[in-house]
């Protein structure tokens, strides 16, 4: 499941003294929950975690979409929309999926190892965070 690899990759990019503002990750469902839930959330537990998921683009300098997996939820893609809108620095991981992964807004990189020392080079080229 993509939250375990993300998780690992997460735990990296902290290590580097950068900071997760929305770990969704860490969020487990509710596998019982019924037909109407979405994702295995209550409609009331979604529409918390949406807002969550939206304060944490803006609140971040970095967002990451992750495609390696597909999936059918949709959430990562109003995200990235979220952080094309809010002009932020978006790194691309996996493979293309609709045209606005192209977008020339976007970094794409083929593995999160290639992301991590991108991350590295530029901070700590830069003076780090």
């Amino acid at each position: 499941k993509s939250r375990h690899r993300i998780k690992a990759y997460n735990q990296r990019i902290e290590d580097l003294g950068l900071v997760n503002p929305c770990p969704w990750f860490w969020m487990d469902s509710d596998e019982s929950a019924d037909e109407d839930s979405i994702g295995g959330y209550s409609k009331e537990e979604s529409a918390v975690m949406a807002d969550r998921d939206l304060s944490g683009v803006r609140e971040a300098d970095i967002f990451i979409i992750d495609t390696i997996d597909a999936t059918e939820t949709g959430g990562r893609e109003v995200e990235l929309g979220a952080a094309l809108i809010l002009g932020k620095v978006i790194f691309h991981v996996g493979p293309i999926r609709n045209l606005f992964h192209m977008h020339p807004g976007i970094r794409n990189f083929r593995t999160w190892d290639n992301i991590i020392s991108y991350i590295e080079s530029t901070f700590y080229q830069h003076g780090g965070k």
